[in-house]
Parts: C-alpha cells; structure tokens; sequence
C-alpha cells in the first residue's frame, strides 16, 4: 500500500508540473494592438519615372512599365504622401515636377522634369464632359532628343493614370504642347 500511494504521489507531481509547464507555454494566447497604437497603412501617389535602357538588363525590366523613346522604360513610382496630401492627379503633377529621382528596388528611377531647371506651374485642371483638360506654364528644358519623349510621356502617362481621357495645354494651347520639341519650323 506504501508503494501505490508513493506511485500515485509521484504521478501526481508528475501530471501536476507537466499542467503547470503547458500552461506556461501555451502559444494560443493572442495579444491585441489598441487602435490608437496601430499605424495607418502610409498614402501613396503614382507617377511616372524613366529607367533609362542601357542601365536595364533584359529579362529583368522594371514591373509594369512601358518601353519607348530611345529604348528607355517608363515605370510606375509609388511616392509617399503626406499627411495633408491625397491622392490625385494635382498632386501626383505636383509631385512630378518635384521629384529628382526614385529607387525601385535596386533600381535608379530619373525624373526628366527635374533635370534641367525647368520651371512649370498647374494653371488649372478642369472637367469637360468626359474629358480633363490639364493646363500648365512655364519653361521645359531637355538634354537633347531622347529627353523630349522622356518629358512627353511621363507627363502624359503619369495623367492617364488618373484621368483616361484629357486634354494638355501648355502656355494656353493644346498645339504648344503637342508641338513641344518640334524642330520644324
């Protein structure tokens, strides 16, 4: 009889401090962040950026992005807003002709609008029907002839992003800035 009841209190020990160490490790436990400690996701703009081509390697173009120009990649920026800021066309334009330049990963993002010391306003961005009409002023400066659809085309991509169908105007025509780099004469 001694040596059941020594049995059973040894098993007992035994149940009693597994009990104890299972409670002790038990991962199921959630712990829950208060609202006023969880941080808002950050607010993004889309613009668009050059890749230039010769600093791309095949097969590994940028995500998304558009080839054109003198070989070049248009690619979709994300840039982070601030607090005041939302989401548009005025501020993704704002940000364009701000911006020198961004990093996707490991590669360099240029920004033509900046490069050169150019200098441009939003005049204004109204609604005609379907269509946007996008005003701006000011000086455009390029480096030479690859820059001239790289200014082009990030403009015009980075407003089809937000608006489909649009209209752009500069110094008060929509010849001005179709005509933009045109040597003609």
């Amino acid at each position: 009889m001694k040596k059941s009841l020594k049995f059973l209190k040894s098993l007992f020990h035994i149940v009693l401090l597994s009990l104890l160490a299972w409670s002790c490790t038990n991962t199921d436990q959630k712990t829950e962040t208060p609202d006023s400690e969880k941080l808002p996701a950050p607010k993004h703009v889309t613009v668009f950026l050059v890749a230039y081509g010769d600093k791309v390697k095949t097969g590994s173009e940028p995500p998304q992005s558009i080839k054109f120009g003198c070989g070049d990649y248009l690619v979709p920026a994300q840039l982070v807003l601030q607090d005041d800021e939302v989401d548009d066309l005025r501020t993704a334009l704002l940000k364009l002709f701000t911006v020198r330049e961004h990093k996707l990963g490991d590669m360099d993002l240029v920004n033509t609008w900046t490069m050169y010391g150019t200098q441009i306003q939003i005049d204004a961005i109204s609604e005609r029907g379907y269509t946007t009409m996008v005003e701006i002023s000011g000086k455009i400066y390029a480096g030479g002839h690859c820059d001239h659809p790289r200014i082009m085309s990030q403009l015009e991509e980075t407003v089809r992003h937000y608006k489909k169908d649009f209209i752009i105007k500069y110094n008060g025509s929509e010849d001005n800035w179709l005509n933009l780099f045109d040597m003609g004469g």
